[in-house]
Parts: C-alpha cells; sequence; structure tokens
C-alpha cells in the first residue's frame, strides 16, 4: 500500500491516464458486447417492477416475435406461404391559405400532388428500393396509393373512338374525372377513408382541406415454414434497409427539395410511416452528440485555464 501510495503521489498524470484507460476499456466492451439502443417509446419508463407488469412485457414481447412474418400457425400448412414484413410511408397534404369550395380536390392541386409524388417516385433509391418488395405487391410502392391518380387518370381511348374504354390510375392524365366518379371508385376499392377525412362525402360538402397518400412496402422474409428465428433475422435486416431508405432517400427528397419547397405557399406536405418517430428521435440525438462534445471540451479547456492543473481540470 505505501508503494502504491508513493506511486500515485510521484506519477498522478500517469495514475489517472491508467484510470481513465480503465473506464475506457470497460465501456468499450461493453458496447460491443452490447450495443446502445436508444429508448423512444416513453411509454416503457412507466412499467413497474412489480411481477404481474415483468410478466405482461414479457408476453408482449414473445407475442411480438412470433407474429413476424404474420403468418397464422393453421396457416403454416402450405409451405409456399410467404411471410412479410410491411412498411407503410404517408405522405399527407394541407393547404397553406384559405381554399375556395373544393378546397384541396382542386385540378391545380390534384396536379402538384401527382408532379410531387411522381418526382419521389423518380428519385435515386426509391424505385430500386421498391423493387425489393414482393414482385405481387410492386404496384403498392410505385406507383403507390393516393387519390391523384383517381381524379387525374389515363384514359385509354382506342383508335377511332372519342369515348374512353378504360382508366388507368396513375394520376399521368391531362384533364380531372367529376369529383364524385373518383370518389365513388376509391370507395370501391376501400381507399376513400385513407385518402380523405374521416366522415367525408361529396354529396353534402365537396370540398376537404386535407389529402393522405399510402406507398406501402411488402418485403418477404420467409415461408410459412422456416424457423422463427429465421423470419425474425431477416425482419431486422428490412429494418435496417428501412431506416437507410428514410434518412438517405425521403428525408433529402421529403424534407428540403425544391420539389416541396414550390408548394409551401399553396400547401404544406408532411410525412410519416412505421417507425419513423423513432428514427426522427435517434437522429436528434446523434446530430446533437458534436455539441456534448464541443461543450465537454470548452469546459475542460476552461477549468484547465482556471486551475493550470491537468489533474484537477480532468477529475476535479
Amino acid at each position: 500500500a505505501c508503494c502504491c501510495s508513493s506511486f500515485s503521489a510521484t506519477r498522478p498524470l500517469m495514475c489517472v491516464g491508467i484510470g481513465w484507460s480503465l473506464i475506457l476499456l470497460v465501456v468499450s466492451i461493453g458496447l460491443a458486447a452490447l450495443p446502445f439502443r436508444i429508448e423512444t417509446n416513453f411509454d416503457s419508463f412507466l412499467i413497474s417492477d412489480v411481477e404481474s407488469s415483468l410478466h405482461r412485457a414479457a408476453f408482449n414481447s414473445a407475442t411480438a416475435s412470433r407474429s413476424t412474418g404474420a403468418v397464422r400457425r393453421l396457416q403454416a400448412q402450405a409451405s409456399s406461404a410467404n411471410a412479410y414484413s410491411t412498411k407503410d410511408l404517408f405522405i399527407g397534404y394541407s393547404l397553406a391559405g384559405r381554399a375556395g369550395h373544393r378546397g384541396i380536390l382542386t385540378a391545380k392541386s390534384l396536379s402538384q400532388i401527382s408532379r410531387l409524388e411522381q418526382s419521389l417516385r423518380e428519385t435515386p433509391g426509391f424505385a430500386e428500393f421498391c423493387n425489393q418488395t414482393d414482385e405481387l405487391y410492386h404496384g403498392l410502392c410505385n406507383p403507390g396509393l393516393s387519390f391523384s391518380s383517381y381524379a387525374l387518370p389515363t384514359l385509354n381511348i382506342t383508335e377511332g373512338n372519342i369515348v374512353p374504354n378504360s382508366m388507368t390510375l396513375d394520376g399521368m392524365g391531362f384533364d380531372p374525372v367529376p369529383l364524385r366518379t373518383a370518389y365513388l371508385v376509391a370507395k370501391e376499392h376501400n381507399l376513400a377513408d385513407l385518402f380523405l377525412p374521416t366522415g367525408y362525402d361529396p354529396d353534402v360538402e365537396e370540398g376537404a382541406q386535407v389529402l393522405r397518400s399510402l406507398f406501402r412496402f411488402r418485403f418477404v422474409v420467409g415461408t410459412a415454414r422456416d424457423k422463427v428465428e429465421d423470419r425474425v433475422a431477416a425482419s431486422k435486416v428490412v429494418d435496417s434497409k428501412w431506416e437507410a431508405f428514410f434518412t438517405d432517400v425521403l428525408v433529402p427528397a421529403l424534407g428540403s427539395s425544391d420539389m416541396v419547397t414550390s408548394f409551401k405557399d399553396d400547401m404544406h406536405v408532411w410525412f410519416d410511416g412505421t417507425g419513423f418517430r423513432d428514427f426522427e428521435v435517434y437522429m436528434a440525438v446523434i446530430n446533437d452528440v458534436p455539441l456534448a462534445i464541443g461543450s465537454a471540451v470548452f469546459i475542460l479547456a476552461y477549468m484547465l485555464a482556471h486551475t493550470r492543473s491537468l489533474l484537477l481540470a480532468v477529475v476535479g
């Protein structure tokens, strides 16, 4: 003990360095073994430590794990039944200023929405990401589900006729169809409540102030006979790709693109989707890390100038 005391008294900086090195080593091993995860669900802070609450949390976690792929056990007899991981992207539109009797359902607004969504689909990375989904469900993400596709369809006219025999719901048409026609077709497809506000009825009030579009991505994560562990692992890969898609494609395209900026005087554009709130919190925390490091460095420099001792500045 006497030797240790004399060593630390004669070499304080070395002792401090050894101590900090051991702390950093333990922290590094801990992060490598159990990477940190930012908890964004504030409901978890309300969970008590009583036995019933712990059992319920364990049951919910097990249920979520078993439900990966959304395949019922009774349906698992068919080995060809695919299990899916579904990710949704919602884009909402609301008028920025005063509106007429048709609100956002004017030909101008619907044309702007159609151009914006077409620009998004042409964004590098969007088509590639959509192509990774199950081929059977490609249409859910490209062109997606939008009321502008119903209001501005491409009219298919055979040669020699002037009356269209069919229409393609792609939002690429020039002349809008009657609003009631678009609404009835969307209602027949069970999409009217998705696009329009709850309780909207063109017979009562023709206009609407908000609209919503949906782009759904369905990824195959295995089959019904695959092990749950394998489906969970594949689902985690999809989650990683989804987060990268949000960060690298959606935020630049919908956050500050020229197309969205050009609409700011006419309408507001917002977007949400599966897990986006978690991603936003994580991005905010990561962006604040350089500020925290800068603050620590400034305080250390101030303490060093004030105490003129590195030892006191670090550990004091």
